[in-house]
């Protein structure tokens, strides 16, 4: 985005920015006006507007505080969250979009999006019951990919394997036994996981 904004803008984007990923909203405007130190919401108005223009801010008529940030200049590009998944019995997939998580490297390009993991079955990798998972959007796998996988209605969070014997889906817990992966449709590829504290 090359529109100009001032450097209070900018310092306003920020703010609404670290807030939103802190706390998972953006801030009102009367935690605009705070953080600025300016007396006049009709100025934080002003400026959300201007910002809004340029397009560093977009509206979201889901939310009662309406404008979250897009990525722009000095931001960690965000990806959004978009329902969960399990690592465990398949569950039913389920697509809510519930607000976004920074990640660096969706600024390379690619369709990415971050699922709640479920379950306890991806634990030797590291993947624990309540992170997200940060899913780059692809039909194409390899072997030795984990991977975010469709039977029928059902998703599960597993490793792809591909053997002379077929497609296999495995957990990384040795409670759990692999899922005959022959059909499954691959929705993506998890490039990292984000565990909030």
């Amino acid at each position: 985005m090359n529109n100009k904004i001032s450097p209070k803008q900018q310092r306003i984007l920020q703010f609404i920015s670290e807030f939103s990923i802190e706390h998972g909203y953006p801030p009102s405007v009367r935690e605009i006006c705070a953080e600025m130190d300016l007396r006049s919401p009709s100025t934080v108005h002003a400026h959300l507007k201007k910002l809004q223009e340029a397009g560093y801010l977009e509206s979201n008529d889901h939310k009662s505080r309406a404008l979250t940030p897009v990525s722009g200049p000095g931001m960690v590009p965000r990806v959004p969250i978009i329902g969960r998944v399990t690592a465990g019995i398949p569950i039913l997939a389920v697509e809510e979009h519930v607000g976004y998580v920074p990640f660096e490297g969706a600024a390379a390009g690619g369709e990415y999006y971050a699922l709640r993991i479920r379950g306890d079955s991806m634990i030797g990798v590291g993947i624990m019951d309540g992170d997200l998972v940060i899913v780059r959007q692809d039909a194409a796998a390899r072997s030795g990919d984990i991977v975010i996988a469709l039977l029928e209605d059902e998703a599960t969070c597993k490793t792809l394997s591909v053997t002379a014997d077929g497609v296999w889906l495995l957990p990384e817990n040795p409670a759990y036994t692999p899922i005959n992966g022959n059909g499954c449709q691959i929705l993506g590829v998890v490039k990292a996981v984000y565990r909030e504290y």
